[in-house]
């Protein structure tokens, strides 16, 4: 349309208070400019920092978010997907809870855009995930060069990807410093931070307790200082700790806490990226992105 013509719909848009349907719209373009963010607990640093990063991705992209908070809940997770189909969604940006990922899997047979994030790995759809052996394994040399001999793992549900890369790294660990393995000393357990509590107390009982403690995520090294602190041990005098994910808090707590840094930012805004492409590729093979993780040295150590 001519420059005039512009000007006086413009005008008219501005008298009339003017909106678009979005509704229409979307038919119109066959897309609703909207992804959805399915994530197991957003009061966890670890995806909150996650989801933030992807947000403001997608933002600047031009995409509004749904964001789904499955409470962990692999029911919840499967019927929050099936509502944002049902709301048209252009793609799903997925931290799933389950073991495997056959429902997303299915969705993406289907022609529903997804992306994976740190849980679990498919070779049918994209995926961003953290190089959890190799964190692991920085872990454990950096405990063995500070003299610790017995070594302890918190670990989550080995029935998720993430926990159980980090558990069989640990004990790959343990044999590649030549540290003894001591079986009471595996121990896996929730994701929770009464789960790592609970843990480091039966730990902090057995005779002789560990000297150091590796917890899996942060929830479970926040649980195990606080059992270690009421069971009047030092740390690092008594036992070191040393957590995988860096929050806030880590650096807050007296001592500092030592840890296994996931690049939060990277992994969401990559994620995003991905997803974003595979609008415009629908048909290109699923890519697998494995980031690295940093060890952060503190006090605790």
């Amino acid at each position: 349309m001519s420059p005039a013509i512009r000007q006086r719909v413009e005008e008219a848009i501005r008298a009339v208070g003017y909106t678009p349907n979005r509704v229409a719209t979307s038919l119109r373009r066959q897309s609703t400019q909207t992804v959805s963010l399915l994530v197991p607990d957003i009061t966890n640093p670890f995806f909150a920092d996650v989801a933030r990063a992807a947000g403001r991705a997608f933002r600047r992209a031009g995409y509004s978010c749904l964001l789904c908070d499955t409470g962990g809940d692999v029911a919840t997770e499967e019927r929050d997907a099936v509502l944002c189909l049902h709301h048209r969604v252009d793609g799903m940006f997925v931290i799933s809870n389950s073991g495997a990922p056959r429902f997303f899997e299915k969705l993406g047979r289907q022609g529903q855009a997804i992306v994976l994030v740190d849980r679990p790995a498919s070779d049918e759809l994209d995926s961003v995930r953290v190089d959890n052996a190799d964190g692991t394994l920085q872990a454990v040399a950096h405990l063995a060069a500070r003299g610790r001999r017995r070594l302890a793992i918190i670990s989550g549900p080995l029935t998720l990807l993430p926990a159980r890369e980090r558990f069989d790294a640990f004990r790959a660990g343990l044999d590649l410093y030549n540290l003894r393995r001591i079986d009471p000393y595996l121990h896996a357990t929730g994701f929770s931070v009464a789960h790592g509590y609970a843990a480091a107390r039966h730990l902090l009982s057995l005779d002789p307790p560990p000297d150091a403690i590796f917890a899996g995520n942060n929830t479970l090294g926040i649980g195990a200082i606080r059992a270690i602190k009421e069971r009047g041990c030092r740390i690092p005098d008594d036992v070191a700790v040393i957590m995988f994910d860096d929050v806030y808090l880590a650096e807050s707590l007296e001592p500092p806490i030592t840890v296994i840094a996931q690049p939060t930012g990277q992994i969401g805004t990559v994620a995003a990226q991905l997803l974003l492409g595979r609008f415009n590729e629908p048909n290109r093979p699923p890519k697998e992105i494995l980031l690295k993780p940093q060890l952060v040295v503190r006090r605790s150590t």
